[in-house]
């Protein structure tokens, strides 16, 4: 029963041109947070679920005015000495 009412009311929103307002696509989420002055730093997500067809997504992001810090993983270049 509850597929059934989640289908028929998705039917009316899509007919009327709209969507859950609990429900995002990735655009949208990355799309936020760029718009409230944070940088995506990374971004995962997985596969569409087999029972209802949605995806997990974890974003790390950090404040726009972060300070720009050196990759950890970068190798190091050290100033030779003259």
């Amino acid at each position: 029963m509850t597929r059934t009412v989640r289908k028929a009311v998705d039917g009316l929103l899509a007919a009327v041109g709209e969507r859950r307002p609990s429900e995002f696509t990735t655009v949208d989420t990355e799309r936020l947070v760029i718009d409230t002055g944070w940088d995506v730093k990374r971004r995962e997500s997985t596969s569409p679920g087999r029972a209802d067809g949605t995806y997990m997504l974890a974003v790390m992001a950090v404040p726009s005015s972060w300070p720009q810090r050196p990759d950890p993983f970068a190798p190091s270049v050290t100033p030779h000495p003259s």
